[in-house]
């Protein structure tokens, strides 16, 4: 960290060097995991913990094998880095493209979650800003920060604007934006949507927690869409237990679409249920859940005598709608799914609703 913070201020470009320069007097390793930053007391306290935080660090090894490899200096080698992202390919001129890596060592740091959500990430670079504004209103990059003001004011009247699918923010000159405090919810400037990989976030009991794997098959429904259910796929388990008050302790997980497609058109905060497959059985023979009793029993109906009794099953795989019955009953056998209802119990004479038939 020393090492790539003395590098940016020799080597890095002149208005980040000269604006740090001023910020940090020095900077020590106190020891293999502390690094110290003194600050000029003279200069604005503003941003610096996150200013000195997000400096990128890079491979003093690396650096030093050549002395060639400078920040000052144009090269096509790439450098060692330590972030999310690893450059994946470049055509000089044109274009930059970031993959995200799976073994960066950060990414299930707690201070990391709901960052680096993008698998790749595009840099585009135009000759003048007429090819780049109209490869902006076709949708060839997403985000623009506008400089000219006079086609801020008359250039943005194209259809993708009207229709919502490109959002015009407008700030004022001094204004600034600024994480929320502790306990106060700030909305943000721009909510920036990228519908090609949205994901499930459940919360699941800390109970069920130990059985969940990457990897593993899940059912999702929409509370908006009844009667559609998507298939998805675990993506990732949180590594800690959130424990909020007066609530059950959760352990967030994440879930893929398997078809990204289907997923198009659905708005960002949908309610969704997620359901892991731990098991499958096939061909069992299944009640619903709400019809389990106690201690693993069901009450049947015995047509011959006309009142319920007691049967003991033995349960298999189960979910909050169906449990496979694996010994106690057979095919056809009718029992009683409203247990809630006054007098149902063993031995009360009962009558078979008719619209309940066997399925």
């Amino acid at each position: 960290i020393v090492y790539s913070h003395k590098l940016f201020i020799t080597q890095g470009l002149p208005s980040y060097a000269q604006a740090v320069g001023r910020m940090v007097t020095s900077v020590e390793a106190l020891d293999a995991h502390t690094v110290k930053f003194t600050f000029n007391p003279d200069e604005s306290k503003r941003s610096r913990i996150e200013t000195v935080g997000s400096t990128p660090v890079f491979s003093k090894a690396w650096f030093e094998a050549d002395p060639k490899r400078r920040l000052d200096e144009p090269r096509l080698e790439v450098a060692v880095g330590s972030g999310p992202y690893k450059l994946e390919s470049f055509d000089i001129n044109r274009q930059i493209i970031y993959k995200r890596r799976d073994d960066y060592w950060g990414k299930d740091l707690p201070f990391n979650k709901g960052r680096f959500n993008y698998d790749t990430i595009r840099v585009e670079y135009f000759a003048d800003q007429t090819a780049s504004f109209e490869a902006f209103k076709a949708g060839e990059y997403t985000i623009r920060v506008e400089s000219d003001p006079k086609l801020w004011a008359s250039g943005y009247d194209f259809p993708k604007v009207a229709d919502g699918t490109v959002a015009k923010i407008e700030g004022k000159l001094g204004e600034y934006t600024t994480p929320s405090p502790p306990g106060v919810a700030t909305p943000p400037a721009i909510d920036l949507i990228d519908e090609t990989c949205l994901y499930v976030k459940a919360p699941m009991d800390e109970v069920d927690a130990p059985k969940i794997r990457p990897g593993q098959p899940v059912r999702i429904t929409l509370d908006a869409l009844p009667g559609q259910t998507f298939p998805g796929t675990v993506r990732r388990i949180a590594p800690y237990v959130l424990a909020i008050e007066k609530q059950a302790r959760t352990v967030d997980v994440e879930v893929d679409f398997d078809d990204p497609a289907q997923a198009r058109g659905l708005l960002v905060g949908y309610s969704a249920d997620a359901e892991v497959i731990l098991q499958v059985q096939a061909d069992a023979l299944r009640i619903p859940t709400a019809a389990l009793r106690e201690g693993n029993s069901v009450l049947r109906y015995d047509a011959a005598a006309g009142t319920l009794e007691e049967r003991p099953v033995t349960p298999g795989v189960a979910n909050w709608e169906y449990t496979e019955v694996r010994d106690g009953l057979a095919a056809g056998d009718r029992i009683v799914t409203s247990l809630e209802r006054d007098g149902v119990q063993a031995g009360a004479r009962v009558t078979p609703d008719p619209a309940a038939a066997p399925r």
